[in-house]
């Protein structure tokens, strides 16, 4: 059997000297090929496998598996030779740095956890930092410092730029805090207010659970309209709370809700003009109820009531008998008045509470043609009283000294400059 272990000092054993086949399992005697003769540096543990010692010394150290040499001293894998898959029990944390700072670890129901900050590329519209495996072109990216942008099929949507907002858009240069929205060429609801307390079922303007929305006036050239629905008798409340109030009735004076019309004036505005309108009140479909002019006049066709079958002045009279409250000074031509609150009441001039009882609501147009009915009533009497009067100086002094009478004191009847034919 050939000797197998060190060589003697004289002697030098190299693969020439042994005969092929010679050396095999059968052949060598128990322990004859030991980590003493094998030149082993250490003693090992289970798990652990052979590895070649550093330098040139031919030894052979046992090294735990995968782990390098020192720290920071191997690669898993190399560009060319990659590891196909990596398995994780549940709970399995990879860890990172020399200080294993940074861990990502396995949560069987809530995904992979991070325990630091992750940072991604920029990212553009059409390919998001953060995105969807199915959907590459949706997700969110960073447009520039300081800014994100969320985007969809490609496209921005929405920017968030420090302390402003953009949707659809991406600057505002007179927005420095607040939200910007861009509705493209689109034509209907800007921005919409929604409850599921709402059904108020008018589908036709807009969904039933809307209770306001903002839209353009006229598609092509703008202009804002707001639009409030309701299931109740409300659809819209302006209210303005102000701290301190003011009671000046002159070009000082202020109030919590302030309406205010101007026009263009180059790129700035300017105030109305002359008898140019600034605010209008309208029904759907009625055309204009009031409107409101620069000098504060008011316009409306919002009455044609007369009162010709009424004693205008003693309606006149049973307003102020009706409402005042002070002031109001008893005449004796008083107990001729034959109208009541009812009377005012049935002819509009007053309003109804819910049961019907007359009250204090004046309706101003009519009373303003309540006003026109009194005074022409008063000139048709003057006239009246005028001619008869007429009559009787001409029988008493002749007519010729009746006339010189009316032309002293300037008295022109409507009829012309004769009273009698």
């Amino acid at each position: 059997m050939p000797y197998i272990g060190p060589a003697p000092a004289d002697s030098i054993v190299d693969s020439a000297g042994i005969t092929s086949g010679a050396v095999d399992l059968a052949h060598m005697s128990s322990e004859s090929v030991d980590e003493d003769n094998l030149y082993i540096s250490n003693s090992g543990s289970n798990g652990q496998f052979l590895s070649k010692q550093s330098g040139d010394s031919g030894g052979l150290t046992w090294a735990a598996a995968g782990d390098p040499a020192s720290a920071d001293g191997e690669s898993l894998g190399t560009a060319s030779l990659e590891w196909s898959d990596l398995y994780l029990a549940d709970g399995g944390v990879i860890y990172f740095g020399n200080d294993q700072d940074v861990t990502l670890t396995h949560d069987p129901d809530d995904g992979l956890l991070l325990n630091e900050t992750l940072a991604v590329g920029d990212g553009t519209s059409s390919l998001p930092s953060l995105t969807n495996v199915g959907d590459l072109h949706t997700g969110l990216f960073f447009p520039s410092n300081d800014q994100m942008g969320f985007s969809t099929g490609g496209t921005e949507r929405h920017r968030f730029n420090g302390a402003q907002v953009h949707f659809n858009d991406t600057e505002n240069g007179n927005l420095s805090a607040g939200l910007s929205i861009s509705q493209a060429g689109n034509d209907n609801e800007i921005f919409a207010l929604k409850s599921s307390d709402v059904a108020h079922g008018c589908t036709a303007d807009t969904e039933t659970d809307t209770f306001m929305q903002i839209s353009k006036i006229v598609p092509a050239s703008g202009g804002t309209k707001i639009t409030g629905y309701s299931e109740g008798t409300k659809g819209l409340l302006l209210r303005g709370q102000c701290t301190t109030a003011n009671t000046a009735k002159s070009t000082s004076a202020d109030a919590p809700v302030v309406l205010r019309g101007v026009k263009k004036s180059s790129t700035s505005n300017a105030v109305m003009g002359s008898d140019e309108n600034v605010v209008m009140i309208e029904g759907c479909t009625a055309g204009p109820g009031f409107i409101f002019d620069a000098e504060g006049s008011m316009h409306s066709n919002a009455s044609n009531a007369v009162y010709d079958a009424y004693d205008d002045a003693q309606l006149v009279r049973t307003i102020d008998q009706s409402l005042s409250t002070k002031g109001l000074i008893a005449s004796k031509f008083d107990e001729f008045v034959q109208y009541s609150h009812e009377d005012l009441a049935d002819a509009g001039l007053v309003g109804r509470d819910d049961d019907g009882t007359p009250n204090g609501y004046v309706n101003w147009m009519h009373l303003a043609k309540l006003h026109n009915g009194a005074i022409w009533q008063q000139h048709e009497k003057h006239e009246n009283l005028l001619n008869a009067v007429y009559e009787l100086a001409a029988e008493a002094v002749g007519k010729d000294k009746a006339d010189d009478i009316l032309d002293r004191h300037a008295i022109k009847p409507v009829s012309g400059t004769k009273l009698l034919n």
